[in-house]
């Protein structure tokens, strides 16, 4: 009996450890994932620098051609007036035999064909220096783009590392349990990731109760509200098998990273921020206890305590949490009770 219960013990500290170990990769992967989402950003940060030098190079090399164009017909205006001046030159010979009106006529002639070529020597030393200039600035900025792209590179191959080591982080994780505990596990952590969001969402109702009261007419909205953006309802599973739709109280709308998500209806920002399991988040009070929950954000562009309008931009859709491609999440709710969002908005 004593020997069983010592191995009963050994069980479950082993038992345990393997759970503090798989919270543990959880966490790390949670990590990850705002890693990767951050490299994304800085990703497209670069990929603008590099496209608006790459812009502006093409603009002065425009210019430069237009000012050799220009410096082309300059000399060839010059190399005409210098065989005028010396066809004026050579007759001066034969007109000093002549009267002297005509050769005071001849040398008024070249004095003036003297100033305009000064003239368009000036220009083309102008010119050269101008050309001198952008010629330069053409170097700095290829020069720039070069620097550029070497780091659009290198963010590049920073991000596929860190995909790289999340992967081995779900390998790792899938071995630390067989894959019906690890899927067990992970809607669990998904289930305490949407029982987080009802408790954000019942504490600001309850300090809306302290609030003054938002004017509204969401409740005869229903059915008629617009999408948060223009994407396709997901009805499906996740990268691992588990059935992620069943954990939540709203809906996954997919599209193209980046897209514009705005406000289906007019309210006030009550939760601006980061949530375990959701990702950037936004939760709008739309009055009457009502509340819009917008998450798996890559950018917020409202923050707490904003009001906003219907059609107001309130941030950018992201590629967060255990999906294939980007998602936004969708909710809508009552007092703290969750509602069907395709009852409410209009879906084509």
């Amino acid at each position: 009996m004593k020997q069983i219960e010592t191995d009963l013990s050994k069980e479950k500290e082993q038992f345990m450890k393997l759970g503090i170990r798989e919270q543990d990769l959880l966490g790390q992967l949670a990590e990850i994932e705002q890693k990767i989402a951050k490299k994304r950003k800085s990703l497209e940060e670069i990929k603008e620098k590099l496209q608006f030098n790459q812009k502006r190079l093409k603009r002065q090399q425009e210019t430069l051609r237009h000012l050799e164009q220009s410096s082309k017909a300059v000399r060839e205006r010059l190399g005409k007036r210098l065989t005028a001046f010396y066809k004026y030159a050579k007759r001066g010979y034969v007109h000093i035999l002549t009267t002297s009106q005509d050769l005071e006529e001849l040398r008024k002639r070249m004095k003036y064909l003297q100033v305009i070529m000064n003239e368009d020597q000036n220009l083309l030393q102008q010119l050269a220096e101008v050309e001198q200039k952008i010629n330069q600035e053409i170097a700095l900025i290829e020069e720039r783009v070069r620097i550029i792209d070497g780091m659009k590179k290198a963010e590049g191959a920073r991000l596929s590392s860190i995909k790289e080591d999340q992967d081995k982080k779900v390998f790792l994780l899938m071995k630390v349990h067989n894959e019906k505990e690890f899927y067990e596990t992970l809607v669990k952590e998904l289930q305490r990731a949407s029982q987080n969001l009802k408790e954000t969402l019942l504490d600001l109702d309850r300090k809306q109760k302290k609030k003054e009261v938002l004017p509204s007419g969401f409740a005869n909205s229903k059915g008629r509200l617009p999408m948060p953006f223009h994407g396709k309802i997901i009805r499906s599973h996740n990268r691992w098998g588990v059935d992620i739709v069943k954990t939540q109280k709203g809906i996954f709308i997919q599209g193209p990273l980046g897209s514009e998500v705005k406000a289906v209806f007019p309210g006030r920002v009550d939760f601006s921020g980061w949530l375990k399991g959701y990702g950037q988040t936004i939760v709008i009070n739309h009055g009457s206890r009502f509340f819009t929950v917008s998450a798996h954000l890559s950018e917020r562009y409202s923050e707490e305590g904003d009001t906003v309008e219907k059609g107001t931009v309130i941030g950018l859709l992201g590629h967060t949490g255990p999906f294939e491609k980007p998602r936004l999440y969708f909710e809508i709710r009552r007092a703290g009770t969750p509602l069907n969002p395709l009852k409410w908005v209009k879906v084509r």
